[in-house]
């Protein structure tokens, strides 16, 4: 991961802005991924390409 998306994915700290990324990509994600952040990480990096 390079400084950018440490950067980008540092600015999602905001539950209610991770959130609406995470809705995108299903709300089962949501429940599954919220306080695991490996698993955050990951899907972040996903959703931002």
């Amino acid at each position: 991961m390079n400084d950018v998306e440490a950067m980008e994915l540092s600015t999602v700290n905001d539950i209610s802005k991770a959130t609406v990324y995470l809705k995108d990509l299903g709300p089962d994600v949501v429940f599954v991924t919220l306080g695991k952040k490996e698993s955050w990480l990951l899907i972040m990096k996903s959703a931002t390409k």
